[in-house]
Order: structure tokens, then C-alpha cells, then sequence
């Protein structure tokens, strides 16, 4: 199952007082805050989950594996996150339940 935009308000919704309109309000305010930082090269933590951060990818060269031409790419900005240490243990160890089953 793939986590949605929908499926958070949804949940904030079915697990608070808040009306459809304000749990709608509320993640996109959450999720702009987490773009603007992003986009001012701030990075974005959330403490027991994880931590976002913008990466500058060089230009660099790469072959087409199709026709072997070298061709350039330009230089980019990526967003990285890695997961807390405390998410990380928390998934290791259902991945473990998981297959023991």
C-alpha cells in the first residue's frame, strides 16, 4: 500500500476533532514548510524519523548504454533523506517478523 497525501488528511481526520477542510489545511501547511526549507537549502528534521537535505550533484559525463555515445549531464540539486536511527531499528526489526512468519 502506497501512502498518500489523501490517505495522511484521511487519517488526521478520522484521529482528531478537525473537519476534512481544516486536516487539508493543516498537511498542506505542513508539507509547504518542508519545500521552502528545502528549497532555501535548509535542512528539514523530524526527530525519531528522519532528515531531509539538499545535495548538489556535478556535471558530469555518462555513456548511453544503448548506442555507447558519451553525453554530459548537467549538474543538479537531489534531496536525500536518511531515515533515524530509531526508524531504521523499527523497520529492521518488522522486516525480521515479517520473514519469520
Amino acid at each position: 500500500m502506497t501512502l498518500t497525501k489523501e490517505t495522511l488528511i484521511k487519517y488526521m481526520r478520522d484521529n482528531t476533532e478537525f473537519q476534512l477542510k481544516k486536516c487539508r489545511s493543516l498537511v498542506d501547511l505542513i508539507f509547504e514548510e518542508i519545500e521552502n526549507s528545502l528549497q532555501k537549502g535548509d535542512e528539514v528534521k523530524i526527530s525519531g524519523f528522519g532528515k531531509w537535505q539538499v545535495m548538489k550533484k556535478q556535471a558530469r559525463l555518462i555513456r548511453h548504454p544503448a548506442t555507447g555515445l558519451t553525453m554530459q549531464v548537467a549538474a543538479k540539486h537531489i534531496v536525500l533523506f536518511s531515515p533515524s536511527k530509531k526508524l531504521r531499528m523499527q523497520i529492521n526489526q518488522d522486516s525480521h517478523a515479517v520473514h519469520e512468519s
